[in-house]
């Protein structure tokens, strides 16, 4: 079997030309995290790395909620859709009215990645719930 002939290999750069980006240290330096956090939040002010992360997956359930959503409001549902995210949202604000966690940010940290999967979970609800009422 002889090599192909036609296969054409194109160099590609991993920045387009005039594309800037900071240098790796600003990512992963822990010092240059404290100084930021510094900057955003006041002096002294401790913004654990736990509740980053707890933040970080709230994101991540809010984005794949969008793209359900967007799957609800492509089949019709655009109600039953806004009704899931009020349902959410409601559930965040009476999270957040309840004592059940006394510090504030903590409380808003879970409230928000629990009202993220929350609305995940009945937007994803909806999806399956429509695919096997079309299959």
């Amino acid at each position: 079997m002889g090599q192909p002939t036609d296969v054409i290999v194109k160099s590609r750069d991993l920045m387009p030309q005039g594309a800037l980006t900071l240098p790796a240290a600003y990512y992963v330096d822990h010092e240059f995290f404290k100084r930021e956090m510094d900057v955003l939040f006041g002096h002294g002010h401790h913004y654990g790395r736990v509740g980053l992360a707890v933040i970080a997956i709230g994101m991540g359930f809010h984005l794949c909620a969008g793209t359900l959503n967007q799957a609800a409001l492509a089949r019709g549902h655009a109600r039953a859709a806004a009704t899931m995210w009020l349902v959410s949202a409601a559930a965040f604000i009476v999270w957040m009215l309840l004592p059940v966690v006394d510090d504030e940010l903590v409380r808003a940290e879970v409230g928000y990645a629990g009202a993220a999967a929350l609305l995940c979970a009945l937007l994803g609800l909806l999806y399956r719930t429509d695919r096997q009422l079309t299959l």
